[in-house]
């Protein structure tokens, strides 16, 4: 549902989420390719490209990103009535940040198209319009949220299985079949570490040289400072 207009000027934005990889860069491209398509099909002229690369919109309000709020205010200065995204998710990850600018666009007469949904352009001025835009918004707001609790799930589950948490194994600790377990070479490493510094008559140098003297390792290096 959109409000007629006949100034076909639109802009166009794009979004990736924050710890990118390539395939996220890429779809800046994508998503660049795929409005500008459906500009051609609309009959819609785009007259400038906003971005936010590596920018949640589940946690930052389009207003306070620096592509969308570059695009609100190009699109205020020169009356702009169109802007395409290529689905809901780029440009909003919350319902209520969503509607807030919907309801505001409606007043204004702005359309916005979803170049990825059919081509389906909104504009929250009828109560159709309203409730297919709230319906799309849960959606958006919904994958994130479930993702979080799938983290957390399986990460408790990890903890409670003594299984790995992160990248790094912590100290007199080793991995066996996924699990964590303690090494008791390291163990007794660590002891001895504790015994010659609270001598309090030597540094961390001092104590490597007598570590290493000693024939420790730690994991298959000798023990230096560090």
């Amino acid at each position: 549902v959109s409000l007629k207009s006949t100034d076909n000027r639109a802009v166009s934005l794009v979004r990736y989420s924050p710890r990118p990889d390539e395939s996220d860069v890429k779809s800046l491209e994508v998503q660049t390719a795929a409005n500008e398509r459906y500009a051609t099909m609309a009959g819609l002229s785009i007259v400038e490209m906003f971005q936010d690369a590596g920018v949640s919109a589940r946690k930052i309000p389009l207003d306070k990103r620096q592509g969308g709020a570059a695009m609100l205010a190009y699109v205020e200065k020169h009356g702009i009535k169109h802007i395409i995204v290529t689905a809901v998710t780029r440009i909003f990850r919350s319902t209520e940040d969503g509607l807030r600018w919907q309801r505001r666009w409606a007043k204004q007469g702005i359309s916005l198209h979803l170049a990825n949904e059919g081509g389906v352009s909104l504009c929250a001025n009828t109560a159709m319009g309203r409730f297919i835009f709230r319906t799309m918004l849960s959606v958006a707001e919904l994958e994130p949220d479930l993702l979080g609790e799938r983290t957390s799930s399986g990460m408790k589950h990890r903890q409670r299985n003594g299984q790995r948490m992160s990248g790094h194994l912590p100290f007199g600790h080793r991995m066996v079949n996924g699990v964590l377990v303690e090494d008791q070479t390291e163990q007794e490493l660590g002891k001895r570490i504790v015994e010659l510094a609270s001598a309090g008559t030597m540094g961390d140098r001092k104590i490597a040289e007598i570590l290493s003297a000693a024939g420790y390792t730690f994991r298959g290096k000798p023990v230096s400072r560090s």
